[in-house]
């Protein structure tokens, strides 16, 4: 004959990081010394060499900014200037040859006007010298700007081709992110044809 016995609650297990805490962890089950020794020198390994890479390598620096550089280019032929003005820093300031200089605010406005005027613009920028000292970078770049603009008076369009040579600012944020923080004109030459 068989008796129908219940059936014995599970054992309550305690969460391993209480064990932990209450000094309960089971024998046997701890992780041998020499595994941690490894996988702790691989992860401190590893996050020094991504902030690293990030903080010292120029060569990193100089593809980084080069690439923002190529993605402003395409925000300006689109006439994009919401993603053109989220890589300039708040404090931005740029500093024409004659000295002049105009914050954030002022440079959108004139860009705003511009682009009603321009069917079509293109940029290309190539960065000819990187300076790189903590979070700021001294970039040296040559842009060279063609920029097809019909006269509102009349209606002519107006084809103009510039080489500008700045000297930019950028400041690298907690995130990694750089932001264009100055924008000096070192030389600049034009070229404009009324007739197309």
């Amino acid at each position: 004959m068989f008796v129908c016995m219940p059936k014995p609650a599970p054992p309550t297990v305690m969460p391993r990081c209480e064990r932990l805490k209450q000094g309960k962890l089971m024998r046997g089950k701890m992780m041998p010394l020499t595994k941690v020794v490894i996988a702790a020198g691989f992860l401190a390994g590893w996050a020094a060499n991504s902030v690293a890479v990030h903080a010292a390598d120029p060569t990193r620096v100089r593809r980084t900014l080069q690439n923002d550089y190529d993605r402003m280019n395409v925000a300006v032929s689109k006439k994009d200037l919401n993603t053109l003005f989220s890589y300039f820093a708040p404090d931005y300031v740029s500093v024409d040859a004659t000295g002049n200089k105009l914050n954030k605010p002022q440079n959108r406005h004139i860009l705003e006007q511009l682009c009603c005027h321009v069917k079509q613009i293109t940029i290309t920028s190539k960065i000819k010298r990187v300076v790189k000292e903590r979070s700021r970078a001294q970039v040296t770049v040559e842009s060279t700007m063609t920029m097809i603009v019909i006269n509102p008076r009349t209606q002519q369009m107006i084809k103009g081709v510039g080489t500008t040579e700045y000297l930019d600012e950028w400041v690298e944020q907690k995130n990694h992110q750089w932001l264009l923080r100055t924008n000096n004109v070192l030389a600049s030459r034009k070229t404009i044809s009324s007739a197309l």
